[in-house]
């Protein structure tokens, strides 16, 4: 009787630190989500232009659905930086995390098979 009220104990203890575990990666995603986003906003901002340059369009491609309040973040940023730009927003699942900005020429890749696929040819090196 003691075996098995001992492996309950430790089937609860596992599934426990297995539930833990699970809401530590969930928080530490969105946390790197908001990270990211951050950081498009200021290459968004820091974007520059040779002379004569206009940029017609500022695409976000987010692995994830932007939110509302994002959104309207990203549009004031573009309206205020590149008043003639449209912003366009995407949503591809494939890139695993992470997301994509393209201003113009420039094209800002924070994609988590992108930084997957950089590690391994840095291995590689």
């Amino acid at each position: 009787m003691t075996g098995v009220l001992s492996g309950n104990i430790i089937f609860k203890v596992v599934l426990l630190q297995l539930i833990l575990a699970g809401i530590v990666l969930f928080l530490m995603k969105k946390l790197l989500e908001r990270e990211l986003f951050a950081v498009a906003i200021e290459q968004i901002s820091g974007v520059t232009l040779d002379r004569g340059d206009v940029i017609s369009e500022v695409a976000v491609v987010s692995a994830v659905k932007i939110s509302k309040d994002d959104e309207l973040r990203l549009s004031v940023v573009v309206k205020r930086r590149f008043p003639q730009a449209n912003l366009v927003l995407a949503n591809d699942p494939s890139l695993g995390g992470g997301l994509i900005v393209r201003v113009g020429q420039h094209t800002f890749d924070h994609s988590f098979w992108t930084r997957i696929k950089q590690l391994v040819g840095f291995q590689g090196q």
